[in-house]
């Protein structure tokens, strides 16, 4: 069976047409926006698709296809696409392009009136164009009474389905009347099952209206949940904070304690100091006045010399005794304060690391709640969190802690001099508190 695609092709694009056939004005442009009948391009649609199937079924010169058959097959997808386009479009677009679908349907046109083969009794009087789409034509029309000749086939065939379909109906008429009869029957319990089903509606509205508010209180319910659950996060967030805070603040403020204590301590050495201070020093000037007197008592100048000398020595004498005395009597009260000073400035530094370890704390919960997008930072927090918390406080003290003040006065001594040089200046010192001969 020989096919016809180009055809089929246009036969599609000619329902197109057809569909937007009754949007469009009654006339419609062409060539040079001259107005035709919009029944006119219906025409040339219909000779083109029949001249197409023609030359398609039939044996055109071989020469005139291979110098017109391209042009068709060219102008044919054009039709098709411009169709496509107006579906989509709409007809008022179609009406405004229907020059360019003119040309595409003239293109193929002029080139069917050479392709067309036209049987030997169409040939008199010369080949013309005119005879050539006439003979299409009646192509067309013999195929339209062999679609007819089907169609009535077709129809009688529906008309022997109708006659056994009203049989078929007669004998279901017999039933529906049985039917009817049973409906009778069932109308009267119908009705007697709505009395009662009224009833029920009745009470089930009832049920509904209980639902009702039984569902508005529950959304009340829910949504006093979810504020008081609310709450209790909020509580125990700051629980959390309070509780882990307060380990370090009661800490801070036991070492506070501890620091005023030790600052009565200092305060209570620095005050004996003082008045022994005061004391000792009354006592060398008591002695220096005395020594003084002795020294003018003594009668000539030679037994002056002599006395001086005497007095000199006694003095030198009394004064190491009187120096080695003040530091055995000082030395444990110079030791106490400054024992006291430097607990003090523990005390300090360590009440100062729980402060800041409970403010740390009274802020980590804020500062989780701000990074809680953010997994990196979060992380980072919670280390920091642990490193800071967890760090022991007597990391603040130094790990060399001198016993006495003279310990601490000799470390920072031995740090800025040499040993040797050291035992040199005691060497000298020595050799300068030798009495001189």
């Amino acid at each position: 069976m020989t096919t016809t695609p180009q055809a089929d092709s246009l036969r599609a694009a000619k329902a197109k047409w057809d569909d937007l056939y009754p949007s469009l004005p009654e006339t419609v442009p062409v060539q040079g926006n001259v107005q035709v009948a919009k029944s006119v391009l219906s025409d040339w649609f219909g000779m083109v698709i029949a001249g197409v199937e023609r030359v398609e079924r039939g044996t055109p010169d071989p020469i005139l296809k291979a110098i017109y058959w391209q042009g068709v097959v060219n102008a044919v997808p054009q039709v098709v696409g411009h169709m496509n386009s107006a579906a989509s479009n709409g007809a008022n677009w179609l009406q405004q392009t229907t020059p360019q679908l003119q040309s595409f349907l003239w293109a193929i046109r002029s080139s069917l009136t050479w392709l067309i083969p036209v049987p030997d009794d169409f040939m008199t009087g010369g080949r013309t164009p005119r005879i050539a789409e006439l003979a299409a034509q009646a192509d067309e029309v013999i195929a339209i009474a062999s679609r007819v000749s089907d169609s009535e086939r077709q129809l009688n065939a529906s008309l022997a389905e109708a006659e056994s379909i009203r049989a078929e109906l007669a004998m279901q008429a017999e039933k529906v009347s049985g039917y009817e009869r049973a409906a009778t029957t069932a109308n009267t319990n119908a009705a007697a099952s709505a009395t009662a089903a009224e009833t029920e509606r009745q009470k089930v509205d009832v049920h509904v209206a209980e639902l009702g508010a039984a569902l508005a209180t529950q959304r009340e319910l829910f949504k006093h949940f979810e504020d008081q659950r609310a709450i209790v996060e909020a509580t125990l967030q700051g629980a959390s904070r309070v509780a882990l805070a307060k380990s370090f603040e009661d800490r801070r403020k036991a070492l506070a304690k501890f620091q005023y204590f030790w600052a009565v301590l200092f305060m209570t050495g620095i005050c004996l100091l003082t008045g022994i201070g005061i004391y000792l020093g009354n006592s060398v000037l008591a002695e220096a006045k005395a020594a003084t007197a002795a020294v003018a008592a003594a009668p000539g100048v030679a037994s002056t010399s002599a006395a001086t000398a005497v007095a000199s020595v006694k003095a030198s004498q009394s004064n190491l005794l009187f120096s080695l005395l003040r530091f055995l009597i000082l030395a444990p009260v110079v030791w106490f304060t400054w024992f006291a000073a430097r607990q003090y400035g523990h005390s300090q530094r360590l009440s100062e690391d729980y402060a800041f370890k409970s403010a740390a704390a009274h802020a980590f919960v804020g500062y989780k709640e701000e990074m809680a997008d953010d997994e990196n930072m979060l992380k980072m927090l919670r280390e920091y969190a642990v490193k800071n918390f967890g760090a022991n406080p007597i990391r603040v003290l130094s790990k060399n802690e001198p016993v006495t003040p003279l310990n601490d006065l000799f470390d920072k001594l031995m740090d800025k001099v040499s040993p040797e040089k050291m035992v040199d200046v005691l060497r000298d010192l020595i050799e300068k508190a030798k009495p001189s001969r």
